[in-house]
């Protein structure tokens, strides 16, 4: 499955990939990456590990060298827009000793900037935490405040790495509505994720890469809809003798103990099984519309043989 930007549609483009390559050893890290981020919109960089996608962050932020290609923010190399970017790193370090206003302030000082620290602090849900050093704060507090220092100089391109790793349900809900409060400010946001609802959720554009190029990219909703009009329809039978069974006679496949067939007639499907399949040996059966998870399982959804650093 392959995809091409609109370009009738996304004409105003912030960040241009041209050619991009990155190599480590024999290995490609990133090979010939090509795309284009619109502005003001949330692109979500999707890749199993080892895809290359942290690879091209750390170059789009100017903490790695291109070997060849380029890389243009509104214009400009990485390392000429760093006034004007933002970076949440997938494994950011916090000065321990330094509390929550001081933290925000000493990166602004690196910045240039006067900080609004406890504005900051507000927008990421720390405002009753200024006063606490970070060596006081729990895991997801950590990341928030991480999120607060990518905002320190009020920057017009946001890139978050891996923004919601660790948090507990209800903190990562709190980060998906900041996320989209970005967005809505017209800052233009670069997001990686392990977690593919995330990116459907959020994203206007979605981009998958795979060994260090890229696959396929579009709308949540196009890539979707260019898998067909599909339902997965999921069997857990106690009898793992019927399930074979079923895969022949069902056109389905099995995973496990489980029989699983992706179906434009979800209805006709399960009276198909449930003529097949005695009742006292049925345990669950489950159905569900197709998501951006499949075409990412299709498309890029493996580990690498060889997993070289992103």
């Amino acid at each position: 499955m392959t995809g091409e930007p609109d370009t009738n549609a996304r004409t105003d483009v912030a960040i241009v990939v041209s050619g991009l390559i990155k190599r480590y050893g024999a290995v490609a890290a990133v090979d010939g990456l090509d795309f284009s981020i619109e502005a003001g919109k949330l692109t979500s960089i999707l890749g199993a590990n080892g895809a290359g996608k942290t690879t091209t962050l750390e170059i789009m932020e100017g903490l790695r060298t291109a070997d060849a290609g380029e890389i243009r923010i509104l214009g400009m190399t990485p390392k000429e827009a760093r006034s004007i970017t933002g970076v949440q790193l997938q494994e950011g370090t916090l000065y321990e000793d330094l509390s929550c206003l001081e933290t925000l302030r000493f990166f602004g000082r690196m910045y240039g900037c006067m900080v609004d620290g406890a504005g900051l602090l507000s927008m990421v849900g720390l405002e009753q935490k200024g006063h606490l050093r970070a060596n006081q704060l729990s895991g997801g507090q950590k990341r928030r405040l991480q999120m607060a220092i990518a905002l320190v100089n009020d920057p017009e391109v946001v890139i978050l790495d891996e923004p919601t790793t660790g948090l507990d349900p209800v903190t990562r809900r709190e980060t998906w509505n900041l996320i989209s409060r970005l967005k809505e400010d017209g800052r233009t946001v670069v997001l990686t994720t392990h977690y593919i609802d995330e990116a459907e959720a959020l994203s206007d554009w979605v981009i998958i890469v795979d060994r260090g190029k890229v696959v396929t990219q579009g709308t949540p909703a196009s890539l979707v809809r260019a898998g067909g009009n599909t339902a997965h329809v999921e069997l857990d039978v106690r009898d793992p003798a019927m399930v074979q069974r079923l895969v022949s006679l069902a056109s389905g496949r099995q995973e496990g103990d489980r029989f699983v067939a992706d179906t434009a007639d979800p209805a006709g499907m399960v009276r198909t099984l449930a003529e097949l399949v005695p009742p006292e040996i049925m345990a669950s059966l489950r159905i569900r519309s197709r998501s951006l998870e499949d075409v990412f399982l299709e498309t890029a959804g493996y580990q690498l043989e060889a997993q070289v650093p992103e």
